[in-house]
């Protein structure tokens, strides 16, 4: 039907796109209840008539018609007027004069609601190019929305990956930090063992030189011995 208002009535269409309505809104009574919850009895036969000998195109047509006759006054209405309007005041335009205005004694102009509908000439080819048209925006637009399925699977699948490869960053880093820690623990025993190879060094080369000092001493205190030995001699 959104098609149908676009096709025959586009400057209607873009009106409610930009008002927000949809033709949900208000159609759907309509063809839910084939116009009887609100029209005129002697209206509501006409359009069963139609229905049963001409088909299903014949309640679009009515509908379009109603839309179009009072296409001047829906332009100049916003969402709520909109929707008021046509739900109260769709088929005043085939009301007949009457001296007589109370609701029950309104008469309407039946044969031009019907005649007005039937120059509408809406086909059944019409409906199924429309239909066809709506099947295959509907396979792009499930297309699109199993492609954007894949997308989030494959995402999710990514983020997954990339949060194993994060906490296996952080492993890592963790075992990095232990590995470092572990060189500067090495390296500073290996400081103190070079500071306590050095003091050893040190302390060997201090008892060699007193030992070759004692050495020299005892050379010197056996000289002096012999020394007076051959002197008392």
């Amino acid at each position: 039907f959104d098609r149908l208002i676009e096709e025959l009535l586009p400057v209607l269409h873009v009106h409610f796109l930009r008002q927000g309505v949809k033709s949900s809104m208000f159609c759907s009574q309509w063809f839910l209840t084939m116009f009887s919850y609100r029209f005129p009895l002697p209206v509501v036969f006409r359009i069963y008539d139609n229905c049963l000998a001409s088909g299903i195109e014949a309640i679009f047509g009515f509908s379009i018609i109603l839309l179009k006759k009072n296409e001047d006054e829906l332009l100049a209405l916003k969402f709520d007027e909109i929707l008021a309007f046509l739900n109260t005041r769709l088929f005043d335009k085939y009301k007949l004069p009457s001296e007589d205005q109370s609701e029950e004694k309104v008469a309407h102009d039946v044969d031009a609601f019907v005649q007005d509908a039937v120059a509408l000439h809406i086909t059944p080819f019409m409906l199924d190019s429309y239909r066809h048209e709506y099947e295959d925006r509907l396979r792009e637009t499930n297309k699109h929305l199993t492609e954007m399925d894949e997308l989030r699977t494959t995402n999710r699948a990514l983020s997954s990956q990339v949060k194993t490869l994060e906490n296996s960053l952080a492993q890592l880093n963790v075992e990095h930090v232990d590995l470092l820690n572990e060189l500067v623990k090495s390296r500073l025993r290996n400081e103190e063992m070079e500071e306590e190879l050095v003091r050893y060094k040190l302390l060997y080369a201090e008892a060699m030189h007193e030992n070759q000092d004692a050495q020299s001493s005892h050379r010197i205190s056996i000289a002096q011995m012999l020394r007076l030995k051959r002197g008392s001699n």
